[in-house]
């Protein structure tokens, strides 16, 4: 289930495509830039609602 508004998901994932970008011109290691990139992009889709914590990400 999804857990906010369609306008406010699409800025939410607008922003994330925002938060991409800086993370591939940041100064952090190719691993630091995954694991950040990783768990930003579970919380999104956790907020779309296909995604549960504990389970897994192939879900």
């Amino acid at each position: 289930m999804q857990k906010t508004d369609e306008r406010t998901l699409r800025e939410i994932e607008r922003l994330f495509k925002q938060y991409e970008a800086e993370l591939r011109t940041s100064d952090l290691s190719g691993r630091s830039k995954r694991n950040y990139r990783e768990a930003a992009h579970y919380f999104v889709r956790w907020i779309r609602g296909d995604y549960n914590p504990g389970r897994g990400p192939w879900q």
